[in-house]
């Protein structure tokens, strides 16, 4: 329902066509983006559509005082629908940064297919990286906010929400908590269940992954000081090693012994597709 009708109101054959096609628009951008959302991308390089313009927002959080980083992408041919990007989870010593990975594919910033179908695009880096569930949906109402001082008033139709990993869960509980602000959304791969839950597994899951494969997690890797750390005492900066030794220790460990990693899988319970001989693997380096 559209925020200007009256609760008991029905919507009429031309609002209900807009928001079919509002829909349909937001599914196509799913399919391209389901594969996009790990957070390892969110720094890479994109040339924005010259409809698109970066800024920031100042926020009023105490804190955690600081600007976010905003994009906003209105095309000549708006439709009246904006699309709101929700991002995946960031390492908090990583610099604040949009998330051109996230919506980046084989080179191509996937909004550009929204804004050619007349739809507007907006996302943000918000002001904090690391668990910023409650910052970010501050941070995205914010951003509406400033997305309506730029348009005629009264002109904005519907605005939808996009979320991915951790942005999945602010998606609902944006929609949740300010329903006459937000016309519909999509939440992927969000931890809506219980973020407690997903932390559980996460845990138990590198515990059984330890008992197993006991040398693959040390640091500072390759010095004489290294040593194995354990899922409660990560260093901060071991991030940084994470696609140049962690992730190629963890591939060959499961690699020479397959034995172990059937183990490991059983055990946990880790998702594994019979019939795709790397999911195991991919679902591992995920957790």
């Amino acid at each position: 329902m559209n925020r200007s009708e009256g609760a008991g109101t029905a919507m009429n054959p031309i609002q209900m066509q807009r928001r079919e096609k509002a829909l349909l628009a937001i599914l196509f951008f799913l399919v391209l983006i389901l594969d996009l959302i790990i957070p390892a991308l969110t720094f890479a390089q994109v040339s924005f559509p010259s409809e698109c313009q970066q800024g920031t927002l100042p926020t009023d959080d105490r804190k955690f005082p600081g600007n976010q980083l905003i994009l906003v992408c209105i095309p000549a041919n708006w439709n009246g629908n904006l699309v709101l990007y929700a991002h995946g989870y960031v390492a908090p010593q990583a610099p604040l940064a949009l998330p051109v990975g996230e919506l980046t594919l084989d080179g191509t910033f996937v909004p550009q297919l929204l804004l050619a179908q007349g739809f507007a695009f907006a996302t943000s880096s918000y002001h904090k990286n690391g668990v910023a569930i409650e910052q970010a949906r501050n941070d995205l109402n914010d951003l509406l906010a400033y997305f309506k001082t730029l348009i005629p008033q009264g002109s904005l139709q519907n605005v939808l929400l996009i979320g991915a990993s951790e942005g999945g869960l602010i998606a609902v509980e944006l929609l949740e908590r300010n329903p006459n602000d937000y016309d519909g959304g999509l939440a992927l791969c969000g931890s809506i269940g219980g973020s407690l839950q997903q932390i559980h597994y996460a845990y138990d899951f590198r515990v059984v992954f330890d008992y197993f494969f006991p040398t693959v997690f040390t640091f500072p890797p390759g010095q004489p000081s290294e040593r194995h750390f354990g899922a409660f005492d990560v260093p901060e900066n071991a991030y940084l090693f994470w696609p140049t030794v962690y992730e190629p220790r963890i591939i060959a460990a499961l690699t020479n012994d397959p034995l172990s990693a059937a183990q490991l899988f059983r055990i946990t319970g880790a998702a594994v597709d019979p019939n795709d001989p790397t999911s195991g693997l991919k679902h591992l380096i995920r957790v």
